[in-house]
């Protein structure tokens, strides 16, 4: 079973590798803090740039938890790896990103094992645990680097990130 910490640590690795939890503006003017932005989660913003900046991890990491980590059930899934790149896309594309791409993930690996509908619940676990977990994240990692050359394709100004994002789909 994956831990919630070290996935944490994951994400963290890109979105705040200091851990200094500062405030920073993201490039549609919003605040961000450890990959949290004001304009998807304005009150949980709000509440942790509240707080002083040496006191705001455990609000960080009450946000990834109760956001991204219970919800998803990526607790649940065998593989660490799996789970912390899950919770990273999550992170890094948007909520809703994650989910469909660990379906197709599976999908290419057991054709029409899940339904993809971006609801990452017992029946996606289930069959992200029965299938080969090396296979399993290199076929994530597959869908990561398509959705992101996708969004770059959809939206030109997006295409500057791009380069950054494919290298963090990657790892």
């Amino acid at each position: 079973m994956a831990d919630f910490l070290p996935a944490f640590e994951y994400v963290m690795q890109y979105e705040d590798s200091r851990h200094s939890w500062a405030v920073v503006t993201d490039n549609n003017s919003g605040q961000v803090v450890a990959g949290i932005n004001s304009k998807a989660f304005p009150e949980e913003v709000a509440a942790i740039v509240a707080v002083a900046q040496d006191q705001r991890e455990s609000l960080i990491q009450t946000f990834y938890r109760n956001k991204l980590w219970t919800p998803m059930m990526l607790g649940a899934l065998d593989s660490q790896d799996l789970a912390s790149r899950v919770m990273d896309m999550e992170t890094n594309a948007g909520e809703g990103a994650a989910g469909p791409e660990l379906q197709n993930a599976i999908n290419t690996l057991t054709s029409n094992a899940v339904k993809v509908d971006g609801k990452v619940g017992p029946l996606t676990i289930a069959a992200a645990n029965n299938q080969n977990q090396a296979a399993l994240l290199n076929a994530f990692r597959a869908q990561r680097v398509a959705y992101y050359n996708e969004v770059a394709a959809k939206n030109p100004d997006d295409a500057q990130y791009l380069k950054v994002w494919l290298a963090r789909a990657a790892a």
